[in-house]
Order: structure tokens, then C-alpha cells, then sequence
């Protein structure tokens, strides 16, 4: 084969890449299984595939054709010692299985700029399907967002309806391809049909922003179009840019009234300024996250704690910042588990210390800072809209890293290499690679056919990890425990490093009564399923197996890491009452009680061990409370009927004793009571 006909596959590869990845945020109607990865699966799997499709083009063309020209720049040494760094970072990391899966991200992402950088530059195709894509992305967010439930189209499109509305899946992908849309339409030399798919892109992806209150999506966008405007000043159209004017002040108007099709009820304006003080993402909770990871960085500031750590360190750390007189304000905003910083430079800090986020900002600074240097200086055919477009775009998601994580986001990443490979000038450092004759073109073939056979056993592989998972949650549900514990083994098989489907098993095994088991899949859970939920069921399970002492240790760092959660209170209760402290017991059982009044277990259990702890005027209110949350429950009535006849209140201890025997005619409690107190007339 030509090198042509290699570099036409290479270009196919990246456009569907383009469209695809972004298109498939509707991956519930495509595989019609329920996500349990929603931000990355099975986005992350497409991008790999193309990753691997790539280099193997890449020795195929050395097999084949003999020679591959390798186009490298400024930007190729750091982004090389960056992935060297993470991987080198597995040697300390909690979780290998995390940490590999973030050294290959890196890899991935080079590859997509080796194998775009200089091909497709100037190429129209590459914005009118990124203006496409974009626009469609906006569309089920606006679908969303108007409350358009579109379950009569389809059950599919139902679930895309139930995900695609988080402002962390488009956000960061709109920031990146907002700026092509909106240079595209004010350039004078765009083509009709950039321009009819970059007026598109602009309107649905601006509107989409404002819609989902992204607040950082919108400041990122922002910062892109100025470096955009910087980079062409010379060439901007006063016409254009009077008509962008009148857009933008359009669409204000339109969010600042009300719509009679908001689902929401209120003003699009004052989402955002709920959104500014609470959680869920706001002002205050990322100001929470960001001092957790200022404090684990300051414990290894210079190498961190290993790639794909953060999720995993955490709750940990956050439970001792939260039990500290500066993390008590923070304590309503407490999530059970975060994946990412919401810094995307703090949380290299994190993993790989000062050194990786050093690395990536070198990076950063050598790619854009070379294209602003390119297009200013007029080469490759000038500073065009197509350079400003995309020039503005990588400047966007680089600012959209500072509130967010579009790295770690694949649409977002993949878009942003994309477009960074376009803005490599096509003579910029290019090296030919020669393989000869013989053993050198044999070898390159084969190892271009071991990485596509092997990289499709593990995306097959990961694949049907999910899709186990997503079977054992259906099972799990339906408290079929013993076929989902299998369904989530095969899971766990097929890909270790599956914490969802590690936790759940361990949960089965322990409602199945093999605590020992449980407690073993539950530790393993804990270093790769940074939640809350794992510290709980693993104390649980432990307790089981009579490790109390362990237990109790858990269930307390759990309840430091989410304060106002009653789960963690509710087993410490239980692990001091079988230690013989009910007084102990009692108060975990308060606080479980005082965060969830409903919860008629707390209530219950708050009684027995007031009870059991002598305090039988607080267990009475104690019980009465818990029978009026629970009626059914006869024990609880025979109890209040023991206490009332202590106190003397025969009459309404009969009462108690009969209610108890109306809801369960078996009681023998009940029944003797009633029988020894038949001559008390009360």
C-alpha cells in the first residue's frame, strides 16, 4: 500500500473519532444496558480502540511501505516524560489498576496528536463534523433541561434523557468546540457549509451552557473566544461581529425570562445562583474539595501519591479535614465518594506531585504556545479562522482544567488532541523511519497485529465488564443476592480493577452470610472504589466475623467522612451493643436518629439500648416514637408494655401487650405478660 492510502485511513480514524465520541453520550440506546460508568463508558473504550488503531497504522506502514514519517514537535519531550513519570508512579500508587489506566490515557492522547498533526490541517470536513456533533450534544441537553421527557420516542432515548444533562458530560466538550463554531461563522473566507454547522454549533451549544449552569464550561468558552479574537485582530469583521453581539444579548434575554417549558419552575438565572452557594458542584463545595487536595498534596508535594490515586486517598483525608474546626462548615456539602478534583492540575499535583503537573504544563505551554507563535507570525497560510478556531478551543479546555477536568473526560480529551495535532504546522520536525528489508518489516507487521488482538480482548474484555455489572445491579435490586454475587464475580474477573463490581459482590457475599469472604472482596474494593459505602459494609463485615474493635475503627472514619449520613452511625451503634456499652450505643444511635427522623431502625435500636442502659423514662419516648414510625413492629409494643407496668401504668401496659398480640398472635412475650398481669386490674 501507499503512504497515501495510509494516511487516508489515519484521517478516517480521526473524523469518526471527531463525531463519534461526543455522539456517544446516547450509549444507553446503543448498548441498552444501564451505565454504571456514565462519564466514560463506552467513550473511553472508543478513544483506546482508535489509540490502538493508530499505532498499528503506524507499523503497518513501516511493514508495508517500508518508511513512516513521524511528525514531532516541542510538545513531544514533555508529554513523553509525563507518560514515562506515571508510569513510573505505579511503583508507589494504592491502586496499580487505576494508575495504569491514567499512564494509558496519557498514551492515548499522544497518539491521537502524532497521527493528526499536519494531516488534516486547513481541511473544512474536520469543523462541519465537529459543528455537527457539537450541535446534537446541545440538543439533548436542551432536551433535558425544558423538561422534553423523551420516553415516548423510545426507552432508549429515555435513559439518554436521564444522563446527558449533567453540566461535567458537555460542559467541558462544548468549551473546546464552541470557539470553531463561532470563528467559523464570523470568518468572511468560510464555506457555506461551515458556516451553516459552525451557526449551528454556536446557538445550541451556547444556549446548551446556559442550560446547564456551567458556570466554569461558560468562563472557559469565554477565555477561548478572547485568545481567538487576540490571534485574528487584524482580520475581524465589525459586520460579524455586531451580528455576534446581537446573538449573545438574545440569548440573555431568553434565560433571563421565564419559559412556560422550564420543568424547573423558576428563572434559568437563579439555578445558577443556587448552583454558586450549595453543592452539587457550586463555589462552596469545590472550595471544600480543593483544601482536601491541597492537604494531600502537602504530603508528598514533590512525587505525589501515584497515578490514579485521588479517588482512592480522598475520604480519607476528607474525614480528618471534616472532623476539624475548618472542615465543619463544609460538613452539609460531605459527599460519599469524589473521582476527580475538579482542578485538573491540583489532582496531578495529587497523583504525580509537582513534578507530573510541572511536566503537563510544560506540555501545555509548548503546544499552544507554539501554534500562537505559528499563527501570529503568518505561517501555514496565515492566521486563518480555521487556527484561531481551533487555537481558541485548546485554550479553553487548558482554562477549563483550572474549575473542572476535561482531561479525564474522553469527548473533551479527544477533541482537544484532535485539535492540538491540527494546529502541529506539517513540517514542523518531521523524521522518517526507515525499516529496510527483512526481519525489521516482519517484525513491525506482527506487532502491529499483536496490538489490534490484544487490544480488542481487553476493550472486549472491559465491555463485558460493564455489562456483568449492569446485570448484577438489575439482580442485586431484585434481591436475587446469590445470582448477582456471580454476575459480579465474572465482572471483577474480567477486569479487576471494576470497584462497583467489587463492592457489590463484597455486599452479597456479606447479606449471604459469608462474612469472611465479604471482608476480603470489601478491602480489595477499597483500593480501587474510593466510596464511603465501602468503609460502612466493610465494617459491617468484619463485625460479622468479630473483629469489633477493626469494625468500629471504619464505621467512625465513615461517619467523619460524611457526617450527615446515618448508615455509619447505625452500625457503630451496633458493634458498641454487642461490646456491653448500650450508654455508647444509645448515643451513635441519637445521632442516627437526629439526621434521619424517618429511619424507624434508629429510632428502634435508640430505644433498646436507652432500655438496656437503665434509662427507662428516655427508652418509653424512645419507643413510642419508634412505634409510631414502625406499627407493625409487636416487639416494640411489648416493650413499651414492660416499661408502662414499672412505672406503674398497668392499664396502658395491657393495652401495649394486646397491641402486640393483634399484630402477631405467636408473641409469647406478649402473651405471658398479659397472663401474669390478669389480676391486676390497674
Amino acid at each position: 500500500m501507499e503512504t497515501a492510502a495510509f494516511r487516508s485511513i489515519r484521517r478516517g480514524i480521526l473524523l469518526a473519532l471527531l463525531v463519534l465520541v461526543p455522539l456517544l453520550y446516547v450509549e444507553p440506546a446503543l448498548f441498552g444496558i444501564e451505565l454504571t460508568d456514565s462519564f466514560n463508558f463506552p467513550k473511553r473504550q472508543l478513544v483506546q480502540a482508535a489509540a490502538l488503531a493508530l499505532a498499528a497504522l503506524f507499523l503497518l506502514e513501516l511493514s508495508l511501505a517500508g518508511g513512516v514519517t513521524v511528525r514531532l514537535g516541542r510538545w513531544t519531550m514533555p508529554l513523553s516524560l509525563l507518560i514515562a513519570w506515571s508510569a513510573a508512579s505505579l511503583a508507589w500508587a494504592p491502586s496499580p489498576g487505576l494508575g495504569l489506566a491514567e499512564t494509558a490515557r496519557w498514551a492515548c492522547c499522544g497518539l491521537i496528536i502524532l497521527s493528526a498533526a499536519g494531516d488534516l490541517r486547513g481541511g473544512s470536513p474536520v469543523l462541519v463534523l465537529a459543528g455537527a456533533a457539537g450541535a446534537a450534544v446541545s440538543s439533548l441537553s436542551l432536551l433535558q433541561f425544558f423538561g422534553l421527557d423523551p420516553s415516548g420516542f423510545s426507552g432508549g432515548l429515555h435513559r439518554v434523557y436521564a444522563t446527558v444533562g449533567n453540566p461535567n458530560f458537555i460542559a467541558s466538550y462544548l468549551a473546546v468546540v464552541l470557539p470553531v463554531g463561532y470563528w467559523g461563522w464570523l470568518s468572511p473566507d468560510s464555506g457555506r457549509r461551515a458556516a451553516a454547522a459552525c451557526l449551528l454549533l454556536s446557538l445550541a451549544g451556547t444556549a446548551a451552557i446556559l442550560a446547564t449552569a456551567s458556570r466554569g464550561g461558560a468562563a472557559a468558552f469565554a477565555l477561548g473566544m478572547a485568545a481567538a479574537a487576540i490571534i485574528l485582530r487584524p482580520r475581524v469583521v465589525r459586520r460579524r461581529l455586531i451580528a455576534l453581539s446581537a446573538s449573545a444579548a438574545f440569548l440573555a434575554v431568553l434565560f433571563v425570562l421565564p419559559s412556560p417549558l422550564n420543568r424547573y419552575d423558576t428563572l434559568p438565572m437563579r439555578k445558577l445562583s443556587e448552583l454558586a452557594g450549595g453543592g452539587g458542584g457550586g463555589t462552596a463545595w469545590r472550595l471544600m474539595v480543593w483544601r482536601v487536595g491541597l492537604g494531600m498534596w502537602a504530603e508528598r508535594p514533590l512525587i505525589g501519591a501515584g497515578a490514579g490515586s485521588f479517588p482512592v486517598l480522598y475520604l480519607p483525608h476528607a474525614a480528618g479535614f471534616l472532623s476539624s474546626p475548618a472542615g465543619a462548615p463544609y460538613a452539609a456539602l460531605a459527599e460519599g465518594g469524589i473521582d476527580h478534583a475538579h482542578n485538573e492540575y491540583l489532582e496531578l499535583c495529587v497523583e504525580n506531585g509537582v513534578i507530573g503537573c510541572g511536566l503537563f504544563i510544560w506540555f501545555l505551554l509548548a503546544l499552544i504556545g507554539g501554534a500562537a507563535a505559528d499563527l501570529r507570525r503568518g505561517r501555514d497560510g496565515g492566521a486563518d479562522w480555521r487556527g484561531a478556531a481551533l487555537f481558541g478551543g485548546c485554550i479553553a479546555a487548558a482554562a477549563d482544567g483550572a474549575v473542572g477536568f476535561p482531561f479525564r473526560l474522553w469527548p473533551a480529551a479527544a477533541t482537544f488532541f484532535v485539535f492540538a495535532g491540527l494546529l502541529v504546522r506539517p513540517s514542523s520536525a518531521a523524521v522518517a523511519v526507515r525499516a529496510g528489508r527483512g526481519v525489521l518489516r516482519i517484525a513491525a507487521g506482527a506487532a502491529a497485529a499483536a496490538i489490534l488482538l490484544s487490544g480488542a480482548l481487553l476493550i472486549a474484555s472491559d465491555i463485558r465488564s460493564e455489562a456483568e455489572t449492569a446485570r448484577g445491579l438489575a439482580a442485586f435490586r431484585g434481591g436475587r443476592f446469590a445470582e448477582a454475587e456471580g454476575l459480579f464475580g465474572r465482572a471483577v474477573a474480567r477486569r479487576p480493577a471494576n470497584g462497583m463490581a467489587r463492592f457489590f459482590r463484597g455486599v452479597c457475599l456479606s447479606r449471604l452470610g459469608r462474612s469472611g469472604e465479604a471482608a476480603v472482596e470489601l478491602r480489595a474494593a477499597l483500593a480501587v472504589y474510593g466510596r464511603q459505602a465501602v468503609y460502612v459494609e466493610l465494617g459491617r463485615a468484619l463485625a460479622a466475623t468479630g473483629r469489633d474493635e477493626e469494625a468500629e475503627r471504619l464505621v467512625v472514619l465513615a461517619a467523619r467522612m460524611l457526617p450527615r449520613d446515618p448508615s455509619a452511625w447505625l452500625e457503630r451503634g451496633g458493634i458498641l451493643f454487642r461490646r456491653g456499652d448500650p450508654a455508647g450505643a444509645a448515643a451513635s444511635y441519637a445521632r442516627a436518629a437526629e439526621l434521619d427522623p424517618r429511619s424507624a431502625p434508629a429510632a428502634r435500636n435508640l430505644a433498646v439500648s436507652l432500655h438496656a442502659a437503665g434509662e427507662e423514662a428516655a427508652a418509653l419516648a424512645a419507643y413510642e416514637r419508634a412505634a409510631s414510625l414502625n406499627p407493625a413492629d409487636a416487639d416494640i409494643h411489648v416493650n413499651m408494655g414492660t416499661l408502662r407496668a414499672r412505672a406503674g401504668e398497668m392499664r396502658r401496659a395491657k393495652a401495649a401487650w394486646t397491641r402486640a398480640l393483634e399484630i402477631d398472635p405467636e408473641n409469647r412475650s406478649a402473651r405471658v405478660n398479659l397472663e401474669r398481669a390478669a389480676g391486676d386490674p390497674g
